[in-house]
This record gives structure tokens, C-alpha cells and sequence, in this order.
């Protein structure tokens, strides 16, 4: 296959809300809008080119609409895929995972890859991934819808509460199904269509199971705190388990023209990868019910180079809209120039040397004054990781500063790719937007509505997630924010830059560089939602206040 870079010119952007463009301009707002057919992409494989490995689902027996499992048919072809691979779907319901676990279809060491769904909706019967690419260099994805035969979730009223237990009723159309986990509730306003604004937000842990007490009603049984009878709720049966795509250690990938109706999981999630385009990434509910996704829409963790994400939509979700941040590492100990680092958030996982720094990255060293301002840098040398796969070992080339110490947040200067998000609509999600750690974003002709907590959060948080890195050079603007915030989660903020520092250690002074706000509409979001804090160069300009 021919690979050379090329533009799309996306289709008109019916999706954005009409309504609340018309009342910015009214009030002297006006939006340096770009025409559809002038917007572009930059993306990695040429869909026009000549495949050399063309692989069509049917001719391996997976039939659309025959209400069949096709799993193992779609196996089969992925398997017999080869480099230079062209997968063709056809129009129509694939069902998938009517038996057996783990995730559904893998690619792994390929290149020069183009998935075509032509229309086709894959109907997930069981939790898993859909797609899994690792490894997998140039590779483009489009075309297909994506929905749940068994819901990853339950909505319903509230209509006891007795002893240690919940009982609820499910609300049509939701119906109670095969999977009883209960992990999560959630309190939601049916009248507003959003989740609530006062965040009863409660997890049940990873072991706890409903019981089916009849065919509309579940029986919860917890500790507390409980929901009152009459609230309506949203119990969710997984929120990471799952996912539409997972994308690990790759290069070069677009996703175009999917939506996502339902799925336990995030929509895409994407580590320790480089370069990657989002173009009609579609998230938002069937009719009627109260929950899309059960955790992020996307989700970047530790990519490098570029992230373009365009003409998208995102509603429903129970978790962010997008998150895009590295990992913060904790010196353990020193010696030279050697640094033993682990995770500075805990996680009951090993480390891979994937996801750790590679060499020639530059490290971003703090100052005794605050742990979490990068004020010297080191090359790395080499990395490798340690026998219990709980720290890395990194050499530098550099000699390390004197004081460097214990405990101190180590990020890396390559996790920082360049950022654009334009046309894109957030609505109805728990608990925020865009929450962007990176140095080069640019936010522009975005809408935001009716968010639980703030619309745009820029934060380096070493305390609770443990994800990197103070932000730089970062421009939201001609982006209207409408009802958001309605926990007024850290006061009535929508665009909101801070820090999470972990109690005991020092935090003087500024940690984020230039951060911009600029010809943005705030509608119903407080007298001052914007709000930029530990910053050096903060730019608040142009905005209307509603």
C-alpha cells in the first residue's frame, strides 16, 4: 500500500446546536467558523490506495443479520490477515460474543491497515473489547456503529430502601438483563436528561452482585449511603471492563465515522501511542435511555506526537469526554545518574517497559520548592524494568541535580503531544469535558452543555490519579459553555486550570505556563467561570458573560 498523508474533508456538522450559536450572536458573540469543506484532518493511510490483502467478513461466514454469532467468523479473518490488510463489513447487524470471554478481535504487529464497516453495526452480547490493535502502525478504523444486547447498565426508581438493601425499578426502555455486577449508582434528573447536580455518585466495589427479586425489579444490597425512594438512579454493571477500541504501543491511527449507542467501558482508550486522528467520533444514547458509555469516551494516556480530534459529538457518558495526560513517576531511589522510579499513583498492576520512558526521551525534573515544577531535564540512556515489575530502571545521560530526592514526580517531556479539538459537542456527561495535561493544545468552536462538574479542566494531579504534567501553551477559544458545572464542583467554574499536590510535600509558586481563554460565550456558568490557577502566563480575553 502507497502511504503518503492526505486530507478529508469531513461532511457538514449538523450536529452542532444551532440554538445557542443564534443566541451568541444575538448577544454580539460571533465565531470565526470555519465551512466544513475548508476543516481538515491530517491522517496516516490512503484509503484509495490498492490493497494487497482485501479480507471480506462474509467470505469467512459472518452474515449480517442473520441473527447468528459471528464471532468466530470475524476471528477467523483477522487471524488470516496478513500486512497491507483491507477488512470489509457489509451494511447490517453483526452479533458478536453470544459465548466464550476476552476481548473480541485483536490485531497485533501489523501495518498499513484499513477496517471498513460500510454501515455495519456490531451488537456486543457479552463484556470485551470490540477492537484491540497493539503494535499496529498506520491503520484506520470507520464506518460502523456500535451497541449492547445486554445493557452495561440499569435505570430505574428508587422504591425501597430497607435494612441494608436498594431496591429499584427499572424504567422503560430499560429492562433488567443477563448481567447483575453492581458497581456503581448514580443519582439522574429524567426531567433534564443529565445526570444529577448534586453528584450522589456511589461505588459498591468489584465484588458486589443485584439480585433479580422479579423481572422489572433489582435488590442492592449495600452498606450506604442510600438515595431516597422516588430518586431516579442509573446502576451501573461495569464502568472499565470492556471498551469499543484498545490501542497500545501504535503509530499513525484514525477512527472515522463510528457511533457508539451503548457500551460498558470507555469508547476508545489509547497508551503509549503516537499520532492520532478522531474524526466523527459519535457517542449519544438510544432513545430513551440514560447512559451511553460507562466510563470515558476517549482517553490518551502517555501518547507522544500529535492528537486531532474533530466533527464529534459526545453525550451520555459517565465519565469524561476525552482525557489526555502522561503518568507521573515517584523517585524511589538514586544513584549517579540511575533512577529507580515507580508509579506515583499505586496501581495493582506491572509495570511494562511500554509504557515506560524509551530512550533518547527527555526526563522533567522538579525543584525543591515544588515537586511538581519541571525546572531540569535529563536525557535517558537506557530503561529497563525490574524483576517484580513494579519499577522502572532508568540510566540518564545527564547528571542528576543534587538535590533530587525521594518522592520526588518525575514526568516525561515526550508525553506532552500537540493538541487540536475543534467542532466538537460535549453534553449531558458525568463529570467533565476535555481534561487536557499536555504543552500545545487548541480548543476552538467547541459547545458545552449541561456538565456536572467543570467543562474544561487543565490539571496536574499527583495526588489522586497520579497523571502528568503541568501544561503549557494552551488557547480555548470562539467555544460557547452552557449550564455547566452544576455541582459546582471547586466553585461555579467551567474552564478551570489547578493542581493536586500530595499532602507533606512542597508546592511554591507556579507549575502551568500559558493558558488562554479568549471570544468564548458562558451562558448560566457563574459570574466567573474561568478560573486559572498556579499559572504563570494566565490570558482571559473576549469572553461574554451570560
Amino acid at each position: 500500500m502507497n502511504l503518503r498523508k492526505f486530507i478529508i474533508l469531513p461532511a457538514a456538522l449538523a450536529f452542532l446546536p444551532a440554538a445557542i450559536f443564534a443566541a451568541g450572536t444575538a448577544a454580539g458573540y460571533s465565531r470565526d467558523k470555519k465551512p466544513a469543506s475548508e476543516l481538515e484532518i491530517s491522517v496516516f493511510s490512503d484509503p484509495d490506495a490498492m490493497f494487497t490483502n482485501v479480507l471480506k467478513a462474509r467470505d469467512f461466514g459472518a452474515i449480517p443479520n442473520d441473527g447468528k454469532d459471528d464471532t468466530q467468523a470475524i476471528r477467523k479473518m483477522f487471524d488470516a490477515a496478513e500486512q497491507n490488510a483491507k477488512f470489509v463489513f457489509e451494511k447490517g447487524v453483526y452479533d458478536v460474543g453470544m459465548d466464550g470471554k476476552g476481548d473480541y478481535f485483536k490485531l497485533a504487529k501489523k501495518s498499513d491497515i484499513l477496517l471498513d464497516g460500510n454501515g455495519a453495526k456490531f451488537r456486543l452480547h457479552r463484556v470485551g473489547r470490540l477492537f484491540s490493535l497493539w503494535e499496529v502502525k498506520n491503520a484506520m478504523l470507520k464506518n460502523f456503529s456500535v451497541e449492547t444486547a445486554n445493557l452495561p447498565f440499569t435505570g430505574g426508581e428508587v422504591v425501597a430502601v430497607a435494612g441494608d438493601s436498594l431496591y429499584m425499578k427499572a424504567v422503560a426502555p430499560h429492562k433488567i438483563g443477563s448481567d447483575l455486577a453492581a458497581r456503581a449508582i448514580i443519582r439522574y434528573d429524567p426531567k433534564n436528561k443529565r445526570y444529577d447536580a448534586n453528584l450522589f455518585n456511589v461505588s459498591l466495589g468489584e465484588n458486589n452482585t443485584a439480585e433479580k427479586v422479579d423481572e422489572d425489579t433489582l435488590r442492592i444490597k449495600y452498606k450506604g449511603p442510600y438515595p431516597n425512594v422516588g430518586d431516579a438512579i442509573v446502576l451501573r454493571h461495569q464502568i472499565y471492563a470492556g471498551g469499543v477500541c484498545s490501542v497500545g504501543d501504535s503509530k499513525n491511527i484514525l477512527i472515522k465515522g463510528i457511533r457508539i449507542y451503548d457500551c460498558a467501558g470507555m469508547g476508545a482508550h489509547f497508551s503509549s501511542s503516537e499520532n492520532i486522528a478522531l474524526d466523527g467520533f459519535k457517542v449519544k444514547p438510544r432513545k430513551g435511555l440514560w447512559m451511553s458509555l460507562t466510563a470515558d469516551a476517549t482517553h490518551f494516556n502517555s501518547c507522544r506526537g500529535s492528537i486531532e480530534i474533530i466533527n464529534s459529538e459526545f453525550e451520555g457518558m459517565c465519565d469524561d469526554a476525552t482525557n489526555i495526560h502522561g503518568m507521573y513517576w515517584q523517585i524511589e531511589s538514586i544513584k549517579d545518574k540511575t533512577l529507580e522510579m515507580s508509579y506515583a499513583k499505586y496501581r495493582n498492576q506491572r509495570i511494562s517497559i511500554s509504557s515506560a520512558p524509551k530512550a533518547g526521551d527527555t526526563l522533567e525534573l522538579p525543584c525543591p520548592e515544588n515537586y511538581m515544577r519541571p525546572t531540569h531535564f535529563a536525557k535517558v540512556e537506557s530503561v529497563s524494568v525490574s524483576p517484580d515489575k513494579k519499577r522502572i530502571i532508568v540510566k540518564t545521560c545527564d547528571e542528576l541535580p543534587q538535590w533530587l530526592a525521594k518522592d520526588m514526580a518525575v514526568s516525561v517531556k515526550e508525553y506532552r503531544p500537540k493538541v487540536r479539538i475543534e467542532n466538537c459537542r460535549v453534553g449531558y456527561v458525568r463529570p467533565r469535558g476535555f481534561l487536557i495535561q499536555t504543552t500545545g493544545a487548541v480548543v476552538k468552536n467547541c459547545s458545552f452543555k449541561d456538565t456536572v462538574a467543570m467543562a474544561i479542566l487543565i490539571e496536574a494531579d499527583l495526588n489522586t490519579w497520579g497523571e502528568s504534567a503541568a501544561s503549557d501553551d494552551i488557547l480555548i477559544t470562539d467555544c460557547v459553555f452552557e449550564n455547566i458545572n452544576s455541582s459546582k464542583r471547586n466553585g461555579e467554574v467551567a474552564v478551570f486550570a489547578s493542581a493536586k499536590f500530595k499532602k507533606g510535600l512542597p508546592f511554591e509558586g507556579n507549575i502551568h505556563g500559558k493558558i488562554a481563554v479568549k471570544n468564548c460565550l458562558f451562558k448560566n456558568c457563574g459570574k466567573d467561570p474561568v478560573r486559572l490557577e498556579y499559572t504563570s502566563n494566565p490570558i482571559i480575553e473576549n469572553n461574554i458573560i451570560e
